[in-house]
């Protein structure tokens, strides 16, 4: 199951180490408990030959990629496309393509109309975390231009933020849906004060069709969602 979203199981056939870095990435911490997990996120970018064996199944939703990301610039184009054809393979499954680079999301330019196919970007604030991954702006610029049918902001561990100009780049992208979480891995991220929050998530709701609020948000929230 995936440690981001509850209940959406995982398949993982990208290996080697995500170029973003993030601090707050929670695969970085595993691969300094589990070896296995640091000898298949490490190195270079591979593919795992072993996870195209595995049967996909129907009646899923599936976080394509969970410990790394597929849309990376850094990831070769013959790789991505064996993945997402891989996917179609089992069409009766729902899959999340989730990245910090939406660029790279042209590259499945022909998913962009289907159902089962949902692009979420990960945008943490208006000013972001980017040392190794595109400037919150350059994405939501980047994100906006992709015409698929389900696109999602992900706006998680959110970070305090100027709201107001966080709400007009949200609204310019047009997502379909924003989800929202919590740094729940100890950071020491810069966080909003709950009032702060309460009233972004009430103007967000003005503006997108869907805002999901992940259960770690509670922290911040006063102890209810």
């Amino acid at each position: 199951m995936s440690n981001m979203y509850p209940d959406v199981d995982t398949w993982n056939p990208l290996a080697g180490e995500c170029p973003h870095k993030c601090s707050y990435c929670y695969v970085n911490k595993r691969k300094a408990q589990f070896p296995a997990t640091r000898r298949k996120y490490s190195g270079e970018i591979r593919l795992d030959e072993r996870a195209f064996h595995k049967n996909l199944g129907r009646g899923k939703t599936f976080f394509v990629c969970s410990c790394n990301d597929l849309f990376a610039a850094n990831v070769p184009a013959e790789f991505q496309e064996k993945i997402l054809d891989y996917t179609l393979k089992f069409p009766g499954n729902n899959y999340i393509l989730q990245t910090k680079n939406p660029a790279g999301f042209k590259v499945a330019e022909y998913l962009f109309n289907k159902d089962n196919y949902f692009f979420y970007c990960t945008i943490e604030s208006d000013f972001g975390l980017s040392e190794n991954r595109p400037f919150p702006q350059t994405r939501v610029m980047d994100f906006a231009a992709i015409k698929a049918k389900n696109k999602v902001v992900v706006i998680e561990p959110i970070m305090d933020s100027n709201f107001d100009v966080f709400l007009s780049d949200i609204k310019y992208i047009n997502p379909s849906k924003v989800f929202i979480g919590a740094d729940s891995k100890g950071n020491k991220l810069p966080e909003p004060p709950e009032w702060k929050l309460k009233a972004f998530i009430a103007e967000l709701k003005k503006i997108v069709p869907e805002v999901e609020l992940k259960d770690n948000l509670k922290r911040l929230l006063g102890g209810k969602l």
